[in-house]
């Protein structure tokens, strides 16, 4: 699939103490390497993982917008600080 993606940040709130960005045990190979391509959007820059809100020790939500137009699809992706209420752009993408 050269164009998934997984947009479902926020259905369960997750504590700052998990470590959500590592690579699941099941897509490491013996030597503790991935076993298969990471995609590009994971596989970049700290400004697209959602940062920790400290105040409730949880993960901020995560949300995208879709906006099509014709056959062109747009995508902005957002997280959501619960103790200040504000809303962060963190990536936008043409697909």
């Amino acid at each position: 699939m050269q164009r998934g993606r997984c947009i479902g940040a926020s259905a369960v709130p997750v504590s700052v103490t998990e470590d959500i960005y590592s690579t699941a045990p099941e897509f490491l190979s013996g030597d503790g390497l991935p076993n298969q391509k990471i995609p590009t959007l994971l596989n970049s820059t700290a400004a697209l993982k959602l940062g920790k809100d400290s105040a409730c020790a949880l993960y901020n939500l995560g949300f995208a917008i879709l906006t099509l137009n014709g056959e062109k699809l747009h995508v902005d992706y957002y997280q959501y600080n619960r103790s200040t209420h504000t809303v962060t752009l963190m990536y936008a993408e043409d697909v």
